[in-house]
């Protein structure tokens, strides 16, 4: 056997045993059989031979250093005895600092043996799939562990996807304010006539055109010539109008995303219906070809200033929250 080879099966078997017991002491009341403590241990093993030939591999060490590393690596180990160093997280305790307390309180400089860490890391990152692979075989003595802890998973993950699906449910009935929908369901109508596909430009251009609405508000807010120009070009595009590019498709509003997404920004601000900052908001949250071009001729400093500019106003009147005929339908 070769002598870094032999050096690595050396120092993981003694060190898998401090692993392990770290390993252990985590499981808490879950008391562990013989037969258990020995996988958790060969899957320690393997993680440090992993992590050792992982980074001779990717060249960050030689094999020279590698054999002075595992050295250091048990002596450290070996040192705290019993005791043992920390190789998982525990309540307020650092993995990381306690191995630099070890090493310091032995005469070693962490800061001159930085792959030392990054060795500890990576056996620290490599762990828990090696003992996951163990577990999935029938005949592993930690089948059932990896099962249970498979199915705890499995369970939160579906009560947190029932929660996000209940939250989209919930989004989804937040109607459209109708003087909203008033003018969106007009801008619409002059594309159907003249056979024009209905883009972004012309929903921003109806969420400009609302008499009283807040969206103008918030462009006359920015300073400089640009934001005028923007709202020029916006309003040229929508004038143009060609048929013979892209001719006009029917469609439902709640088929859009940017209305998905105002239905969603309406909710977590409590309102009961999408207003125009609610729908702005998501316009220029989209990243479409509108608003990216949007942003290019604003620059990045005024555009997210229009963004946050929209975003504070939202909720701030009470469109959304108007009882009585504002809304189509009551929820």
């Amino acid at each position: 056997m070769p002598v870094l080879e032999a050096v690595v099966v050396k120092v993981a078997g003694s060190v898998a045993t401090s692993v392990a017991s770290q390993v252990l002491a985590q499981a808490g009341e879950r008391a562990l059989g013989s037969r258990e403590q020995r996988a958790i241990e060969k899957a320690c093993r393997e993680a440090i031979k992993k992590a050792t030939y992982d980074m001779l591999r990717e060249e960050r060490i030689g094999k020279d250093e590698v054999v002075h590393l595992l050295a250091l690596l048990e002596v450290v180990v070996a040192a705290r005895g019993s005791d043992g160093v920390l190789w998982v997280d525990g309540a307020g305790d650092s993995p990381l600092d306690d191995w630099m307390t070890s090493m310091h309180a032995q005469g070693l400089d962490p800061s001159t043996l930085p792959a030392l860490g990054q060795l500890v890391e990576r056996v620290r990152a490599t762990i828990p799939s090696f003992l996951w692979e163990d577990g999935k075989r029938d005949e592993s003595t930690l089948f059932n562990r990896v099962t249970l802890e498979a199915l705890d998973v499995l369970v939160k993950e579906t009560r947190s996807l029932q929660d996000r699906v209940g939250s989209l449910v919930a989004a989804s009935r937040v109607p459209i304010a109708p003087f909203v929908q008033n003018v969106l369901d007009a801008s619409l109508a002059r594309c159907r006539s003249s056979n024009v596909r209905f883009f972004t430009p012309h929903l921003l251009v109806a969420l400009l055109d609302i008499e009283g609405g807040r969206v103008q508000g918030c462009v006359d807010t920015l300073d400089g010539d640009l934001p005028r120009v923007m709202v020029e070009k916006l309003r040229n595009y929508v004038r143009r109008g060609n048929a013979s590019r892209q001719p006009f498709r029917a469609f439902s509003w709640s088929e859009r995303d940017d209305v998905k997404r105002a239905q969603r920004i309406a909710a977590s601000h409590d309102l009961r219906a999408v207003d125009d900052l609610c729908l702005f908001v998501a316009v220029l949250e989209g990243g479409s070809p509108t608003v990216t071009f949007l942003e290019k001729l604003l620059g990045p400093d005024r555009f997210r200033a229009l963004c946050a500019l929209a975003e504070r106003a939202i909720g701030t009147q009470e469109y959304g929250r108007t009882d009585g005929e504002f809304f189509r339908t009551e929820s």
